[in-house]
């Protein structure tokens, strides 16, 4: 108990070096396997969350390859104070929403309604974010013969919806393509 005291106690001290604090990351070990339970919560948080009213995130984004980015709101003690750009691995466990950054895991329990998203650390609210529901393809012009598909991590992807005389368009090696009729891809 010692060590984990007094790892949390330097990382709030180097905080206040860099001339801003927050909550402090405590490294965790984890050794239970993700359960069927958790991988139908972890399909239902994937997507794009913004900043809800309250807490330590300005934005959160859970990609389907288990990646996330966001930035986190710091307090500020002397100006500039911007958001801290985070990024990492995250997954599900046990109930839980785990976001790792290099070498550095939390561990937040959850609750998830519709698009809104709380994290809670030591049973208080750490981060209320809310879903974004703007389409991706709603700002993505693409050319002729395409069109754009939203892709599993929120992003926008122009794919082929049409190919000249003599080829059919078929999935290969996960993108649609143009092949000569009768050809495999």
């Amino acid at each position: 108990m010692k060590p984990l005291f007094a790892i949390a106690f330097l990382s709030v001290g180097l905080g206040l070096v860099a001339g801003c604090s927050g909550v402090a990351p405590v490294e965790e070990q984890e050794t239970a396997t993700e359960t069927s339970e958790d991988a139908l919560v972890t399909k239902k948080l994937v997507g794009n969350y913004t900043y809800g009213n309250e807490g330590w995130l300005q934005s959160l984004n859970l990609n389907a390859d288990g990646s996330f980015t966001g930035s986190q709101i710091v307090t500020c003690i002397k100006a500039p104070c911007n958001p801290i750009a985070i990024s990492g691995k995250w997954s599900t466990l046990l109930g839980y929403l785990r976001l790792t950054q290099g070498s550095t895991s939390q561990s937040y329990s959850y609750t998830l309604k519709g698009d809104d998203l709380r994290l809670y650390r030591n049973q208080s609210l750490y981060a209320h974010v809310i879903k974004s529901t703007i389409d991706a393809c709603s700002v993505v012009r693409c050319a002729s013969g395409t069109k754009c598909e939203v892709q599993g991590d929120g992003t926008a992807k122009c794919v082929k919806t049409s190919c000249p005389s003599g080829q059919s368009l078929q999935l290969c090696w996960g993108s649609m393509q143009c092949i000569p009729n009768g050809a495999i891809c």
